[in-house]
């Protein structure tokens, strides 16, 4: 299962809205027969990073996001 996007309104982080979020989505994938979650983050955003460290996420790649407009 891939997670396109997380995100907690400023005003609202900090108060274990993510991790309920999160542990909502490995219930589900668990209820699936799945064992994996993927998802993405924005290189910026080092928070975010460590709560997804915190919650047993594995760092597996760096990438970038390559746009072109025509």
């Amino acid at each position: 299962v891939e997670i396109k996007a997380l995100i907690v309104d400023e005003k609202f982080r900090s108060l274990g809205l993510g991790k309920k979020l999160l542990e909502g989505s490995k219930a589900w994938v668990k209820g699936q027969g799945l064992d994996t979650i993927y998802l993405s983050c924005n290189i910026k955003r080092d928070r975010a990073h460590e709560f997804y460290l915190r919650e047993g996420f594995i760092k597996q790649k760096t990438s970038y996001f390559f746009e072109l407009k025509i």
